[in-house]
C-alpha cells in the first residue's frame, strides 16, 4: 500500500528519450561552411528547446547535421524535424545566404539511443570533423533514409548495441 500512495501524486509522465538525428542538404551540396555553421547551429538548438527537446550536442559537415537531444514525448519526431528544419531554411535564406536558395533534403535519420551511451554519442558528435577527416565514421549514422549508400562508396550497416559500447579508436569512451 505504502507503494501506491507514494505515486498518487504523480500527475503528468516524464518521457525523455535519447535521439542521434541526423540530415543532409538538398543533394549533398557542401554549403554549411565554417563561416555560417555556427549561427546554423544556434538556430536549431533555439528551435529544438522551442519543441521542448533538451539539446546535448551538435556539429555539422558541410553536407550534413548531427544533432543528439533528449525528446519529449509531447512531439512526434516528423513534426519536430519539419520545425528544425524549416526554422534553418528560414534563416539560411534570410539571413545567411544573401537570397540563394538553400534547402535541406528531405528525409532523416533518427537513431535512439541507451541513456547511459550519451556520452559516447556527444563525442561522435563532437568529433565529427575528426572522424571525416580520418574516415573513421560509422555509415549507419552518417546516412538518412534516402540514401542508398555513404560518399565514398561504402556500404551503409547497422551498428549495433555491443559495438557502439564497446571502446574504438573512433569512438572515445
Amino acid at each position: 500500500m505504502a507503494y501506491l500512495t507514494r505515486f498518487r501524486g504523480m500527475k503528468r509522465s516524464k518521457i525523455l528519450i535519447p535521439l542521434h538525428l541526423v540530415w543532409t542538404t538538398k543533394h549533398r551540396e557542401p554549403w554549411i561552411t565554417s563561416d555560417i555553421e555556427r549561427q546554423v547551429h544556434r538556430v536549431i538548438v533555439a528551435e529544438a528547446t522551442k519543441q521542448k527537446a533538451r539539446v546535448t550536442a551538435i556539429n555539422s559537415m558541410p553536407d550534413h547535421v548531427h544533432l543528439a537531444v533528449m525528446f519529449p514525448a509531447t512531439i512526434s519526431v516528423a513534426v519536430f524535424m519539419k520545425q528544425v528544419k524549416g526554422a534553418s531554411s528560414a534563416l539560411l535564406r534570410a539571413e545567411l545566404c544573401h537570397g540563394q536558395m538553400r534547402h535541406w533534403q528531405e528525409g532523416y535519420g533518427a537513431f535512439a539511443f541507451q541513456i547511459g551511451l550519451m556520452s559516447r554519442v556527444v563525442a561522435y558528435i563532437k568529433n565529427q570533423k575528426e572522424h571525416h577527416g580520418d574516415e573513421t565514421t560509422w555509415p549507419s549514422l552518417e546516412t538518412t533514409t534516402e540514401e542508398v549508400a555513404p560518399p565514398g562508396g561504402r556500404s551503409a550497416r547497422s551498428v549495433t548495441s555491443e559495438e557502439f559500447s564497446t571502446p574504438r579508436t573512433n569512438l572515445p569512451a
